[in-house]
């Protein structure tokens, strides 16, 4: 997920600074990074911290996402003193992921953590990779930066294996770009860029082939939407562009 304010939906890049399993207390061991586009298209790489370069991340996934709001059930003095007392109900739709778990119905709970900050919790149930087990979780959220424009996204697509047309989808907010594609059943290619005086910069733990399969210097350009690129065998189109 990526920070949420459903009131004022704007582009946004959320870090995860933590995810706590059933009772335990949160840790974290990846670098995660959801980008996130008013439309609720996102992508969402996961990076172990302690990755080589090269290796890939842990986890990745694309797709679309919904918010609204719900009251909370039987809401106490401290927690409408607190806020919590309304709810946004995210609902995430994965048809890309490196799992293969191409859900269209999974959900959580967000809450804000204090007032000013835009410090959020995430809540739900989610399975743990390290047990296997489907268990209660919360994941802790803050935003990397300011809301940052333009913001462009290009899709690509391709019938045949019954998950769906969407097999790629390339997003930039300002300074970032995440590049995400279905390669078979449970394998993706992700890669992630930022710009550095000028010049975007892989991550270097993004997956080898990234730099040559993902056309992130040409999204990095102007682009309006219908603009298309062949590249590496593939047709991106450019579906979505803010800018600002």
């Amino acid at each position: 997920m990526a920070l949420i304010d459903i009131d004022r939906i704007v582009p946004r890049l959320a870090v995860r600074k933590g995810i706590a399993w059933g009772t335990d207390a949160p840790t974290e061991d990846s670098d995660v990074l959801h980008i996130c586009l008013p439309s609720g298209h996102f992508t969402d790489i996961r990076f172990p911290i302690s990755g080589k370069n090269g290796c890939g991340p842990l986890w990745t996934f694309a797709g679309h996402s919904t918010f609204r709001k719900i009251p909370a059930l039987a809401p106490s003095d401290i927690a409408i003193h607190q806020g919590w007392y309304q709810i946004v109900r995210g609902q995430f739709a994965h048809p890309i992921d490196s799992t293969g778990n191409f859900v269209d119905d999974y959900h959580s709970d967000i809450v804000d953590l204090s007032s000013g900050n835009g410090d959020q919790m995430e809540t739900g149930m989610l399975g743990n990779p390290d047990t296997g087990a489907f268990i209660h979780y919360k994941e802790y959220w803050t935003l990397k930066q300011a809301i940052s424009y333009p913001c462009v996204r290009a899709v690509f697509e391709k019938e045949g294996d019954g998950h769906g047309l969407l097999k790629g989808q390339m997003i930039r907010v300002g300074e970032t770009i995440q590049g995400v594609r279905q390669v078979k059943e449970k394998e993706c290619e992700a890669g992630q860029w930022t710009l550095v005086k000028e010049d975007w910069q892989i991550d270097p733990r993004s997956v080898d082939t990234a730099a040559a399969s993902f056309p992130h210097h040409w999204l990095s350009q102007e682009r309006r939407v219908g603009d298309k690129i062949e590249h590496a065998g593939r047709q991106w189109r450019v579906v979505e562009a803010v800018s600002g």
